[in-house]
């Protein structure tokens, strides 16, 4: 049967079907906002989605129309009240490791509430991959171009849905470049910087090796693409805007901003402008997401005039489920007992999670459990320091000879897996030691790839005695606390 057809013309339209036409710019509206939010969550999000060639270019007409047709169908996840996304942002062509991602958010939106979360996770979070180990969690869209082409994104969002316990229905992935045009197609936003910052360091786009300093002001202030593009992208600034859970920070207040911009007149009641933005998807950005379920997520216009988005970082800080830590020399991020219970929970929450959840509420050890070993050929040195150590409120398991000898540097592995980082950074400083590249109760080696670490739990059932630091002294130890003989 034939779909019924709206005579637009006709005067008695309300009559013939009981409720008033939308005007065109409110229909523009909900499309260019969809378009917008989708394109800027991932914040350095290329939109080619996977029927394009058939539907995502078409005119604003065109896209109005589809809209109608696809009134009855339900996205994936809808059924069960939640509709999970992932967001990948990559550098691009031209830049070093185009396909590594710069930027990871999990996004989830419940269509019964209107309520969206959002849950920053950090590139250097490292976590177990199907034929490659451990790996950084930024490597993986990479991995998956490697084996198959467009396939980076299915294996990251496969790989990061077993994370976080929850089914990844949806990805996006934006480069930097669609990000900027972006940014300028809707004629630049206004962002409420919250701390001021300076950073040295920012690599100029158009000369390799070169940096350049940026530095923002706090306060409103307007920004085309280049800076926003740099203010998300900053992670040398100074006023703790260095670190990568500083900068998911700023991302999400950009998009905060992007949404205030497609709410404005100079957006809604620009055909223009969210014509450009059409073009944006279409050039710089790749998606699963057919037409007709950006329609759908398009016909949700509550979906963005609701409630505000609840924001997660995953970050490090103490009690969270999240260290960092060295291996072999590079900077990681791992899960704290070697499981991602806590995380999970998160994201179950997402909702109504909140900053206060990454704490954890566990009650705080009586003392640090720690077996010490002797690798020097002082007699007795491991009694004596454990003797020490209990006066500084620790609880000494064992104490005895290690298996080497003439050991140089006391060496303090982690077998807490970053339960108690202020304390193991505590203990290394009175002993003059050295935390183990085994990352804290990981084990790292270059297994797989000679270039690249592979790193991997501890078995604890065959590490020893069940303690939280095992201790190999040496002689830093010996001159540190002056019990040289």
């Amino acid at each position: 049967m034939e779909e019924p057809r709206v005579n637009l013309l006709h005067k008695n339209t309300e009559e013939m079907y009981g409720r008033r036409p939308r005007p065109f710019f409110l229909r523009a509206r909900v499309v260019g906002t969809v378009i917008a939010l989708t394109l800027v969550i991932g914040i350095v999000f290329s939109a080619t989605s996977k029927d394009a060639s058939e539907e995502v270019g078409g005119s604003v007409f065109t896209t109005i129309s589809r809209l109608v047709r696809s009134a009855d169908k339900e996205l994936s996840g809808e059924t069960d009240d939640r509709v999970n996304i992932l967001l990948l942002g990559i550098g691009g062509s031209g830049h070093d490791g185009p396909e590594l991602t710069d930027t990871i958010i999990f996004g989830s939106f419940q269509p019964s509430t209107k309520q969206i979360g959002l849950l920053s996770i950090p590139r250097d979070l490292v976590i177990p991959l199907e034929g490659y180990g451990w790996r950084k969690i930024n490597h993986v869209n990479a991995y998956g171009e490697e084996q198959k082409r467009e396939s980076g994104p299915e294996l990251a969002a496969q790989t990061i849905g077993e994370i976080l316990g929850q089914p990844v229905h949806y990805w996006i992935k934006v480069d930097f470049k669609g990000f900027e045009t972006f940014i300028d197609a809707i004629g630049g936003i206004d962002v409420d910087v919250a701390r001021a910052f300076t950073d040295p360091a920012y690599p100029l786009e158009d000369e390799e090796g070169t940096i350049t300093t940026l530095h923002f002001e706090t306060g409103p202030q307007q920004m085309d693409g280049k800076t926003a593009l740099q203010f998300v992208r900053s992670r040398h600034g100074d006023n703790g805007e260095g670190s990568d859970f500083a900068r998911a920070a700023r991302q999400q207040l950009v998009l905060v901003a992007v949404k205030k911009k497609l709410l404005s007149a100079s957006v809604l009641l620009n055909p223009a402008r969210l014509t450009r933005l059409v073009g944006t998807l279409r050039e710089n950005m790749r998606t699963n997401l057919s037409s007709w379920e950006i329609l759908r997520l398009a016909r949700m216009e509550d979906l963005f005039t609701g409630p505000s988005i609840n924001h997660i970082v995953l970050d490090t800080r103490p009690g969270s489920p999240l260290y960092e830590t060295t291996a072999g020399g590079a900077y990681v991020i791992l899960p704290r007992h070697q499981n991602w219970d806590r995380i999970q929970d998160i994201a179950k929450n997402l909702f109504d999670a909140s900053e206060a959840d990454l704490v954890s509420r566990e009650a705080a050890p009586r003392g640090i459990t720690l077996d010490i070993q002797n690798g020097t050929d002082i007699p007795s040195l491991a009694a004596t320091v454990g003797n020490l150590l209990r006066e500084e409120g620790y609880t000494v398991a064992d104490v005895g000879n290690a298996e080497i000898n003439g050991v140089k540097e006391t060496i303090i592995y982690d077998r807490s897996y970053g339960a108690y980082p202020a304390e193991l950074l505590a203990l290394a400083d009175y002993l003059n030691a050295r935390i183990s590249q085994s990352a804290g109760g990981w084990l790292v080696s270059q297994e797989i790839v000679p270039d690249e670490l592979t790193i991997r739990p501890i078995d604890v059932a065959s590490a020893g005695p069940p303690v939280d630091f095992l201790v190999i002294l040496g002689e830093s130890t010996v001159d540190r606390l002056s019990l040289r003989p």
